[in-house]
């Protein structure tokens, strides 16, 4: 049988970064649970996000597509909340903390779409 060389995408984090790679994903699981991980191989797992959507493009989609983009980005503001919080707790500083400024931005162009 073949083997996944990257994770299956379980949620909008994987989805916004990508795969995880699987040599990245071995190196991480090798380590001991009760192990410190370094904020720097931290660091790894996170690969540049995209843009905020354009409020052009937004008025091209339904309302029920707004309404799906519009959770999808709640989700992703809570989970960077989560992880600017753990990362704090770790006096690390947080990989790719340009993202909540892109979901702020896409949500508050969807409100001036939907008005």
């Amino acid at each position: 049988s073949a083997t996944l060389s990257v994770l299956p995408k379980r949620g909008i984090d994987e989805m916004l970064r990508g795969p995880v790679p699987a040599d990245v994903l071995a190196e991480k699981e090798s380590k001991k649970d009760n192990e410190k991980p370094d904020p720097q191989e931290e660091a790894k797992f996170y690969v540049s996000a995209g843009r905020s959507w354009k409020a052009s493009e937004l008025r091209n989609m339904t309302w029920d597509e707004l309404h799906q983009l519009w959770w999808q980005c709640l989700k992703e503001r809570n989970f960077l909340y989560t992880q600017r919080d753990l990362m704090r707790s770790r006096n690390a500083p947080m990989p790719n903390g340009h993202r909540m400024r892109s979901v702020a931005q896409t949500m508050a162009r969807i409100k001036t779409v939907l008005r």
